[in-house]
């Protein structure tokens, strides 16, 4: 049987105050007033009849209850057959989901329009990356979560594919190669780190644009050196189309003084007047012949025969196409989050993984190339105003007319025409380099993530470059929580939170109690700085010898006298028993008219009268430098303390250990279950019970300043 616990009659407005005008404002009836005992955990557990008491699951106790929880579930459902096959069918091709419910009036005509805006933007001008554009995007549209996002040719994926087929494949091979280098990234796609493939996109752009500059002026290290041999004919053309380019993109579409002149919001299609424009002047002025510019050249009407890949090839280039897998679904993943937040639809990242992955494996089996967002493209398609998947299959549809039909038409496009379209297409991404600025004002780890990622992608290549970017993300990660903030923490004025003691003025430190917080989890990693920082703030040696108490210099405080019983709101307030008695000779007269503030300056005692009618003194929120009195509680927050290995556990029976060596008591406060079920699992020692865990700092202070009357 319980044994009854003592009320804590301490919590309201028992605390000092610093004006009357500030008592009458806490003392509204906005007031949170509660009532109730003191619970460390197994008075908490008991009292609230917790369906495990005193008993610590082991992992193979928690593995079956969890295979319990998923029986029983399993046991509650009765699906019929019907059902499943229609559930299972519409998570693996969530266009059986949107399909039906597809407005065509409201919105076709804006995925059409959008479709056909873009779907000759094929960024690569060889017949394989026509088939990019028409396999693998008609495969990711059935497939995808994401109503915004379309894959297709992507630059960066591209030149890295390039690279593995001219390391690797002999000239009669290169086919082979490209297939099987597909499967494999689409096998072996996985998830990275958010903080890094957040900001890739801009690396990746000036890896992008730097490669770009081969095709329209060389290479930029020898741009200066090649002026006198610049292709005049080219190099019009380039500068043309830039110039079209961006008066179109800027000038037009994004222009918004232009927009609001327009009864409808239209864009132009600013990428597919550049290609006809540029098939144009190549077939009527002969570019390609006579002026020896540099054209697409022949373009195989009709589709490719399916073809199995050479996979024994594959295990030569494992790992080349485990970067490029990165890569593509680390942009791929990006986009697909960014617009689902910004169109408020749900997104399911396994489902991208599915639908990217499936869609390289059934490309691979037509000669494509690895296939990955493109952003132009889905920028498009979102400003235009697609609203649905069917902006994919339409632009699919219209590059099958192309392979089938109209190919030879795009024999004669200047390949300086695709050049300037996909540097265009690129500013965007470029301009999320000035984020750099407001990361450093905000986190100089952020900042500095995105500076060595940047700079190993441009310098080292984007394979290598990614490397050191998550090894560095994931380096932060370790010293960050390997050297976490240890503050010390005090009462808030009437109340029970507690704060950082510099944070706040008005924040003390409780009595003979020292309150530590510990901001990371508690593992083999930092458990030897939690050791030193707490030996540090509570003057603990290594011979767990408690140091002299070094006190700071007093706290002044204001002491207004009272000669009748205080009152809230008209009413008399009921008197109550301190915790902490003391006769009010002992409190110093200092005077109140002052201009400089201290931390726990201006207070008012709160004077409690007694039934035999002597009066004394609550405390509760008087520090222990004011009174003298040495540490006899050591209160550690756990609240941010998200898990605990051994080696934590460990160091946390180390000082407690220490603490009653010293004639301290060590309290653990806000633990989370995990981190309960590891100490207990770990057995307690003598120093360190269940009775030392309480389920907020409040209680352990209540139960610490009852120990302290007791002593006294």
């Amino acid at each position: 049987m319980d044994t009854p616990l003592k009320q804590d009659e301490s919590c309201g407005d028992d605390a000092p105050t610093t004006s009357p005008q500030r008592r009458s404002s806490l003392r509204s009836n906005n007031n949170i007033v509660v009532s109730r005992p003191i619970f460390n955990q197994n008075n908490f557990d008991h009292y609230q009849e917790a369906r495990v008491v005193g008993k610590a699951n082991s992992p193979w106790k928690k593995f079956k209850r969890q295979i319990n929880r998923k029986a029983s579930k399993i046991r509650h459902w009765h699906p019929t057959i019907g059902s499943l096959l229609v559930a299972t069918v519409k998570g693996l091709f969530p266009v059986f989901s949107w399909l039906p419910e597809y407005q065509i009036r409201r919105n076709l005509p804006k995925d059409l329009l959008s479709g056909m805006a873009y779907s000759l933007l094929a960024s690569m001008p060889a017949i394989y990356g026509l088939y990019t554009s028409f396999f693998p995007s008609l495969t990711y549209s059935i497939m995808a979560s994401s109503k915004h996002v379309s894959i297709g040719v992507f630059a960066i994926v591209s030149i890295m594919t390039g690279k593995v087929v001219q390391q690797y494949a002999l000239p009669n091979h290169a086919v082979s190669v490209l297939t099987a280098a597909n499967i494999s990234i689409a096998s072996s796609t996985s998830d990275v780190e958010s903080d890094v493939t957040s900001h890739l996109e801009s690396r990746i752009a000036v890896m992008i644009c730097v490669t770009l500059a081969v095709g329209i002026w060389q290479t930029w290290i020898e741009f200066f050196s090649a002026i006198p041999y610049t292709h005049f004919p080219s190099l019009i053309i380039s500068v043309f189309c830039l110039n079209f380019l961006l008066v179109i993109k800027y000038g037009f579409n994004e222009n918004k003084w232009t927009q609001s002149h327009f009864p409808c919001h239209i864009h132009l299609p600013g990428e597919l007047l550049t290609v006809i424009f540029g098939i144009l002047a190549s077939y009527y002025l002969d570019l390609g012949p006579t002026h020896k510019v540099d054209i697409v050249g022949f373009i195989p009407l009709g589709l490719p025969e399916p073809r199995v890949p050479d996979l024994s090839i594959l295990p030569a280039f494992a790992m080349d196409t485990f970067a490029i897998a990165i890569v593509s679904f680390a942009i791929q993943l990006s986009f697909a989050k960014m617009y689902s937040i910004k169109h408020k639809y749900p997104m399911d990242p396994n489902q991208e993984l599915r639908a990217l992955g499936c869609s390289n494996i059934f490309g691979g089996f037509f000669q494509c190339l690895p296939s990955s967002t493109f952003l132009g493209r889905v920028v498009a398609q979102s400003s235009v105003g697609g609203e649905s998947q069917v902006v994919s299959i339409f632009a699919a549809g219209l590059m099958l007319i192309v392979l089938l039909f109209l190919g030879n038409l795009l024999e004669a496009l200047p390949k300086a025409c695709l050049g300037c379209i996909i540097a265009v297409a690129l500013i965007g991404m470029l301009k999320e380099i000035r984020l750099v600025w407001k990361l450093g004002k905000i986190s100089a780890t952020d900042a500095s993530v995105f500076l060595i990622s940047l700079l190993a992608v441009v310098i080292l290549d984007v394979d290598i470059g990614l490397a050191v970017a998550v090894g560095w993300s994931l380096l932060t990660v370790v010293l960050r929580t390997q050297r976490p903030d240890v503050p010390i923490l005090g009462r808030a004025l009437h109340t029970d939170i507690y704060r950082r003691v510099d944070d706040y003025k008005s924040v003390a430190e409780v009595d003979g109690c020292k309150i530590i917080g510990f901001s990371a989890p508690l593992y083999f990693a930092n458990a030897d700085y939690f050791l030193r920082k707490v030996r540090a703030i509570t003057h603990l040696n290594q011979h767990h010898v408690p140091d002299k108490q070094q006190n700071p210099a007093p706290k002044r405080v204001n002491n207004h006298h009272s000669s009748t019983t205080p009152s809230i709101n008209g009413q008399p307030h009921v008197p109550h028993h301190p915790i902490l008695t003391l006769p009010k000779l002992h409190l110093p007269h200092l005077h109140h008219h002052t201009n400089s503030r201290k931390p726990s300056d201006e207070i008012e005692l709160f004077t409690a009268v007694k039934p035999d009618g002597t009066t004394m003194t609550d405390a509760t929120t008087w520090t222990a430098d004011y009174f003298d009195r040495p540490i006899k509680h050591v209160i550690l927050d756990c609240s941010s303390i998200s898990f605990i290995d051994i080696n934590g556990v460990q160091a946390v029976k180390d000082l407690a250990g220490q603490c009653a060596a010293a004639n301290m008591t060590l309290f653990l406060t806000s633990c989370k279950g995990e981190v309960i079920e590891m100490l207990a699992l770990c057995k307690y020692s003598k120093d360190l019970t269940a009775d030392h865990i309480f389920m907020h700092v409040h209680d352990a202070v209540m139960q610490a300043l009852r120990e302290h009357e007791g002593m006294s």
